[in-house]
């Protein structure tokens, strides 16, 4: 789910992307193939949506841009893909995208993660490089552009952008309960991740170290976020509980 800059779309995806005007509720669809493990994310100018999905019963995939310009929403460039994606497309700054690929290598007996680096613009590979595993979930831009934070069982893995090779930090949860979601706030200056042992806990982007935890015995956490002006958070829990609180980071 996206809500564009302007703030006049709300963008959902399933088996089609829905573009839903948010001044009087009307919608369009934008067709997607048949295939599963869709996943989209808008370009940084708000102009241009990302999507990548799996071929069904196929090695390969396919990503592709789609104007929100107009009302039938053209293709900008579409291209097929050798390898799966993890249903993750995320965009960072330069009018760039990360797709994070995997498949199983046969000699090596373990599947290979590879994270590519392409251009809003053509969609043609800036950079490839394989890296450390990340979950399904799309991993998550900082507000520069600098880091790419993507989820691993009870660890956060922090990755810079010019070189997504090898973890920037790693951090751990304090105990064996799974990191849920994450979210930077918009100064950057801060990382909140969500967690199974019913917390959110606070990271400075400086030194990576734990800046505060929060605990409002709702349950296990499940999503994180922050409104565009920093000065409010909202966590979700397994429950159906929303917590918003004032940040005073």
């Amino acid at each position: 789910m996206r809500i564009t800059p302007d703030g006049r779309y709300l963008l959902t995806a399933h088996s089609t992307v829905t573009v839903t005007a948010l001044a009087d509720g009307t919608s369009r669809q934008i067709e997607l193939w048949e295939r599963f493990s869709c996943g989209f994310d808008l370009a940084a100018s708000g102009h241009h949506l990302i999507v990548a999905q799996n071929n069904r019963g196929s090695p390969a995939g396919w990503v592709g841009c789609r104007s929100l310009d107009g009302p039938a929403h053209p293709i900008v460039w579409s291209w097929e893909l050798e390898r799966h994606t993890r249903g993750s497309v995320t965009c960072v700054a330069d009018a760039r995208f990360v797709l994070t690929e995997s498949w199983w290598d046969q000699n090596l007996l373990r599947s290979v993660f590879r994270y590519v680096v392409r251009s809003v613009t053509t969609g043609e590979v800036l950079t490839a490089v394989e890296g450390p595993e990340i979950d399904w979930f799309s991993p998550v831009a900082s507000p520069d552009g600098q880091f790419l934070v993507g989820l691993l069982n009870a660890r956060v893995i922090v990755l810079s952008v010019e070189d997504l090779s090898k973890p920037v930090a790693v951090l751990k949860n304090s105990g064996r309960r799974h990191f849920t979601g994450v979210a930077f706030h918009p100064s950057g200056k801060y990382l909140a991740a969500t967690s199974n042992d019913a917390t959110v806990k606070v990271y400075g982007t400086t030194t990576w170290e734990l800046s505060r935890t929060f605990t409002w015995n709702i349950g296990r956490m499940r999503s994180i976020a922050f409104s565009p002006d920093g000065t409010l958070a909202a966590a979700g829990g397994d429950a159906g509980k929303v917590v918003v609180w004032d940040v005073d980071l």
